[in-house]
């Protein structure tokens, strides 16, 4: 095997396992938010506000595990706004009424 594949490998494993590493810190957050949810005395109230603040931390959680999974990197260069097959009005165009060139 070339040294440029084990080094690909070795990216590649290196990625899988940073991705693994940061999903299971997400798992845990849940798991630890939601322990708060099981204790015993609660008024309604309280016990409203635990699940919306779970339901909350849920759904952060689930989009940071999406972002995980697809490989996003807050850090890389916006290179999508740039390059053939690029259409500015498919996303973050200005906004119009859907009617334009129409009869009326």
């Amino acid at each position: 095997m070339s040294m440029h594949k084990k080094l690909q490998e070795s990216m590649r494993e290196g990625v899988i396992l940073e991705r693994d590493r940061c999903m299971r810190v997400l798992f845990g957050l849940a798991k630890t938010t939601k322990a708060g949810l099981d204790k015993k005395l609660m008024t309604a109230g309280e016990k409203h506000l635990a699940e919306l603040r779970f339901k909350i931390a849920e759904g952060i959680i689930a989009a940071a595990q999406l972002q995980i999974m697809n490989g996003v990197d807050p850090d890389a260069e916006d290179t999508a706004k740039e390059g053939p097959g690029f259409n500015p009005d498919a996303v973050g165009g200005a906004p119009g009424d859907g009617d334009e060139g129409r009869p009326a």
